[in-house]
């Protein structure tokens, strides 16, 4: 089971703090999501600069956390 925890919209992407369940065994792990909203269909009219800083903001994330916090990155 997946429950919603919360969400922060920027101007590049969403991140997302869902929490994730086993309902057999009643673990639970949470998970942040990344998704990144400007992408577009042609690579001419992406802006590097805020794409760089997105994938920045998840690099910066998973030095902070444990590896044991799965992290989930996605496009539109």
């Amino acid at each position: 089971m997946v429950t919603f925890v919360s969400e922060d919209i920027h101007r590049n992407g969403t991140v997302r703090n869902l929490l994730v369940t086993n309902l057999k065994s009643s673990e639970s792990r949470q998970v942040r999501q990344f998704q990144y909203t400007l992408w577009t269909t042609s690579w001419d009219f992406i802006d590097r600069d805020i794409l760089m800083k997105f994938v920045s903001s998840v690099q910066q994330y998973r030095k902070k956390n444990s590896p044991n916090y799965p992290t989930l990155v996605h496009c539109r």
